[in-house]
């Protein structure tokens, strides 16, 4: 199971009418959801249908293998958010083949934001870097968010069906090889039909 990536469950036709149910609301959700459900099957060694049928024989069991990877994770000093995910992501699985988990499992600080207190922008040499390390597509991702204050889901959705495109900064002129603003500081449009 360790060696699957989580792409390969979808050969299962139970998993992919799972994946596919939750597509249906969240795309980015139902991708972290399995790759967390394949992560968590490969720690205990068991494909998700052996986790099905250990539900489904003894619910206790399933509930403290759930009970002892929370505290595994814990001792490893993984964030809160991160373990309620992936509990939430084995308890989808197992909800969506009737097996449900009575016992209510705590995670410690689950109430605490992730702290991002150590977190720093990063300063001209370390952008520097960045920027000779990457391609020419994600230089301009990496600029009109460093130089520009364009988040990321301005740049494009997960799903790639939408995003910034030239068309949306009227400013811009492209002539020849020279690449201008008329005006600064350069207006953008998203108003786009």
């Amino acid at each position: 199971m360790s060696d699957n990536p989580p792409k390969l469950l979808l050969n299962d036709p139970d998993v992919r009418r799972w994946h596919d149910n939750m597509r249906r609301s969240s795309a980015i959700t139902c991708s972290v959801r399995l790759r967390r459900l394949n992560l968590f099957c490969s720690r205990i060694g068991v494909t998700p249908h052996e986790l099905v049928g250990i539900g489904r024989d003894d619910p206790m069991k399933v509930e403290n293998i759930l009970l002892d990877h929370v505290s595994w994770m814990e001792e490893k000093k993984y964030a809160p958010g991160y373990i309620a995910g992936v509990i939430g992501a084995v308890k989808s699985w197992l909800e969506y083949n009737h097996i449900e988990i009575r016992r209510k499992i705590k995670i410690a600080n689950s109430d605490v934001p992730v702290s991002i207190q150590d977190e720093k922008v990063p300063d001209k040499e370390q952008l520097k870097k960045m920027l000779d390390a990457a391609d020419p597509r994600c230089r301009v991702i990496i600029s009109m968010m460093a130089f520009a204050g364009v988040r990321p889901q301005v740049m494009g959705l997960a799903d790639k069906s939408d995003g910034l495109v030239l068309s949306d900064l009227p400013d811009l002129v492209l002539d020849g090889g020279d690449t201008r603003f008329e005006k600064t500081p350069a207006m953008w449009w998203c108003g786009r039909s």
